[in-house]
């Protein structure tokens, strides 16, 4: 697991838990985490959904849209973002 999908599945985890009034009904399995316990002591199995929720985001990023590859269109920028990506995932 890489240090970048920790962050993106901690960042989610807290801004979910910031909003869970807004986000019920919960599925049954997450209702318990309403009374968000910090991330430090959310149970490994929980920690686990909120990875698998942050790799799909890294992963969706993986082709930058052509806004963002005609921002310097002289550098070989799609080949870099997606070689970041790629290493974000290891």
């Amino acid at each position: 697991m890489s240090e970048m999908v920790e962050r993106v599945a901690e960042a989610a985890y807290a801004k979910c838990m910031a909003n869970s009034a807004n986000l019920l009904p919960l599925p049954p399995d997450l209702e318990v985490l309403v009374n968000e316990p910090p991330w430090s002591e959310l149970a490994e199995q929980f920690k686990l959904h909120w990875r698998e929720i942050a790799r799909a985001s890294i992963e969706a990023m993986r082709e930058p849209t052509t806004e963002m590859a005609m921002a310097h269109p002289m550098l070989p920028c799609r080949d870099v973002w997606r070689l970041m990506i790629d290493e974000a995932l290891k």
